[in-house]
């Protein structure tokens, strides 16, 4: 059961009485604390199980919060808020006596951590999260890139190089793809993010001095 966190819940008007459905949260609480019955038949113990599996994906507090409401409102705080607009750097490159290309960087953090508390009263969360991109060099090829999978080679993702085999102008793109966990005062684990995508492209020119020595398409 994860209890409890700031999040009001959704305002209710409608008035009920005894035919008011079960609170979901107080199903779970009895439930939980109570357990399942030693004597209870397969079909009893199915219907048990079917019901307690739920119990996780609720946040409480005057009235059960869906988990994933608290999820997509935190997304948003972090594409509106709390993450920098993408942008992208692109600059010639010529390794020793390689043939030259480009080199193409992803402004930005290469990770994020920070809380709501500011930004977003009373959804105070803190949260960790790290960046995948996924490159587009507009010319029919592409190349996915993630910081723990450059981490070991002594890389970062956040840049990228590419050569061109023809001139011409090029639509350049990048989504970066945040994933992590947020952390709710009150609740005892982390608890997985939405993942936000940020998009951002750029245009490029390339020269035919840019192509020397590039093989044919």
């Amino acid at each position: 059961m994860i209890v409890p966190v700031p999040v009001p819940p959704t305002p209710s008007t409608t008035l009920c009485d005894v035919s008011c459905p079960a609170d979901p949260s107080a199903v779970c609480d009895l439930l939980t604390t109570v357990g399942p019955d030693p004597t209870m038949s397969p079909d009893e113990r199915a219907g048990y199980d079917r019901t307690v599996s739920g119990c996780g994906n609720y946040l409480l507090v005057d009235g059960p919060v869906p988990l994933a409401q608290v999820q997509t409102a935190l997304t948003e705080i972090m594409r509106e808020t709390l993450l920098p607009e993408s942008s992208i750097t692109a600059t010639t490159w010529t390794p020793g006596l390689a043939r030259p290309g480009f080199h193409f960087h992803a402004n930005g953090p290469s990770t994020y951590s920070g809380d709501t508390t500011r930004t977003a009263e009373p959804l105070a969360a803190t949260i960790h999260a790290s960046p995948r991109y996924h490159w587009d060099f507009g010319d029919g090829t592409a190349e996915a890139t993630s910081n723990m999978a450059l981490a070991a080679k002594g890389g970062s993702a956040v840049d990228v190089t590419h050569r061109y085999s023809r001139p011409g102008y090029f639509r350049v793109a990048v989504t970066v793809t945040w994933t992590g966990t947020f952390a709710l005062a009150g609740v005892p684990q982390l608890l997985p993010l939405q993942p936000v995508r940020l998009s951002t492209a750029t245009e490029i020119r390339v020269t035919p001095l840019d192509t020397v020595g590039a093989l044919p398409r």
